[in-house]
């Protein structure tokens, strides 16, 4: 396991174990997200993500909210016509803690680091290929929407080092 993981895996660990005594400020969130990942030699992929979260309110206007999110590529894309070269997303897996900070009464932005790690699939005729991604350390940053006391839009973009992520999706809190 790599060191980067190891740390956020303890990182999340310890807010987790914290937020027990610290219930009565935080609350649980979950959603599920469309991703389009574009790496930077223009191959791009869509998946549908599923998060999970927890919110530790730290004040009327601001939030930390640590999250996973876990997905599969949707369809397999063309990356290479003439020689029947296909790209899918075999799974996404990504680690953030972000900062909620809320503008007005509906509007709010998100940021925050992320860790991220993707697996491919290449089929070529009748070989497939997997390419297991690497971890990679970013950043995430937002918008989003309070639809109701419980139910929120966002629209965000993650920047790793090889890769670019447009992230849209709903959250339900409780």
């Amino acid at each position: 396991m790599s060191n980067k993981l190891s740390r956020l895996i303890k990182l999340t660990s310890i807010i987790f174990l914290a937020s027990i005594s610290y219930n009565a400020t935080a609350e649980w969130h979950y959603g599920l997200d469309v991703l389009t990942v574009k790496s930077d030699n223009s191959k791009k992929v869509n998946a549908l993500v599923g998060v999970a979260g927890y919110q530790f309110k730290l004040s009327n206007k601001l939030v930390i909210i640590p999250e996973i999110s876990i997905g599969t590529g949707v369809k397999k894309r063309h990356i290479n016509k003439e020689e029947k070269k296909k790209l899918k997303l075999t799974y996404y897996f990504s680690g953030a803690i972000r900062g909620r900070y809320q503008v007005t009464d509906k509007f709010f932005v998100v940021a925050g680091p992320l860790m991220n790690k993707a697996r491919f699939k290449i089929t070529q005729g009748e070989i497939t290929k997997e390419r297991n991604g690497k971890w990679r350390l970013g950043f995430n940053a937002g918008v989003g929407y309070q639809l109701s006391s419980t139910l929120s839009a966002e629209l965000s973009y993650g920047k790793t080092k090889d890769t670019n992520i447009w992230q849209a999706g709903l959250r339900y809190s409780f």
